[in-house]
């Protein structure tokens, strides 16, 4: 009988061996789930600290009620940004501001406004700087459709650059 009994604690023994291996296993599972959603929980706060950063120095409405003033401003900055003569002519034209719809055409409670600018007489490389600087420059009047022509009045190889943007903005009667 003592045999049985020493076979059925052997037994227990090992049973409760393998129980604690497992839920060791677990705990450490479960520890590296933590450690896991800890760290996406931590790189989301940064993200969102850099997001509001970035929101605070970008500007989110069209400056005054003078859409075509603020995108011929930014049009003169970038063109003396890409080198260009702050003589060159160019023409602008804007589109009465509208609401803004979302992909489900649903009222967003912000307001768009379009503005397009044509420029001629640039280089295939000034027309480059340009459309860098205004690309990391612009962050309100996003460019809607870009189209390069040659200049065919041009002896030289000389093109003209149309540029259409949007800018979406937050009334500043909503806040």
């Amino acid at each position: 009988m003592r045999s049985v009994w020493g076979i059925i604690a052997v037994g227990a023994l090992l049973v409760s061996l393998v129980v604690v291996g497992v839920l060791i296993q677990w705990a450490a599972h479960q520890k590296s789930e933590l450690q896991l959603a800890l760290r996406q929980r931590d790189t989301l706060a940064e993200r969102v600290q850099e997001y509001q950063s970035l929101r605070e120095t970008q500007p989110d409405t069209i400056v005054g009620t003078q859409p075509q003033a603020d995108f011929e401003q930014r049009i003169s900055t970038s063109l003396q940004a890409a080198g260009l003569s702050s003589r060159t002519r160019y023409s602008v034209r804007t589109e009465a501001d509208r609401e803004h719809r979302d992909a489900r055409q649903q009222l967003t409670g912000l307001r768009q406004q379009r503005a397009s600018v044509e420029i001629p007489g640039c280089t295939p490389a000034q027309i480059g700087s340009f459309l860098l600087d205004w690309q990391e420059s612009q962050a309100l009047w996003t460019p809607d459709r870009i189209q390069v022509t040659h200049d065919q009045r041009s002896d030289r190889n000389l093109y003209t650059l149309r540029l259409e943007c949007i800018a979406v903005y937050q009334d500043q009667g909503s806040e």
